[in-house]
């Protein structure tokens, strides 16, 4: 899926690059054991912490899994790093187990007129902006580093499932709950 890669690249910036926007989103990941972020995610947040602490984001968005299914509560791990790291304006997604679950949150706060940078990284971003384009979201992507290793292999599934996502929205009334 080269073309998801392509079509978001104009949209992708790193901090210095990246404009001014009323909320950075922060989406999940899985958590360690101990109920701290790994790597990636730690890496997800403290893109978003600096970006925020420049002045060019208002709000950090946690959009993540609240543990009631998989068992680990990311929101409250993400929610904890953020404060531990002096980050004063935090909002809660709903709950989001899946990305789309994720952009179609977004589409209220969009809606009220908000600009919005999601943070993640980059294999994921594209994945990402092109269900945002999807749903009618107009998001641009903040580029997180890497995690410890790459799972390209897990990307390209995720990448096929975004595609039935985007089908299967289509055939379905999608209800938004506020952020």
């Amino acid at each position: 899926m080269k073309w998801v890669e392509h079509r978001s690249q104009s949209r992708l910036y790193d901090l210095h690059s990246c404009p001014e926007v009323d909320a950075v989103v922060v989406l999940g990941a899985k958590i360690r054991d101990d109920g701290r972020p790994t790597i990636a995610l730690e890496h997800r947040l403290q893109a978003a912490r600096d970006l925020f602490a420049s002045g060019r984001a208002q709000t950090v968005v946690v959009s993540a899994d609240d543990g009631r299914r998989a068992g680990q509560d990311e929101r409250a791990c993400m929610v904890h790093w953020l404060e531990e790291q002096g980050v004063e304006q935090i909002t809660l997604d709903v709950p989001a187990i899946r990305t789309m679950q994720s952009v179609e949150a977004l589409c209220r706060y969009v809606a009220d007129g908000k600009t919005i940078v999601i943070c993640s990284q980059r294999d994921h971003l594209s994945r990402t902006l092109w269900l945002c384009d999807a749903r009618g979201v107009d998001a641009v992507g903040l580029v997180a580093a890497e995690g410890a290793s790459s799972q390209r292999s897990y990307t390209l599934l995720a990448n096929a499932k975004a595609i039935f996502d985007v089908i299967g929205a289509k055939r379905r009334k999608v209800r938004f709950d506020s952020i």
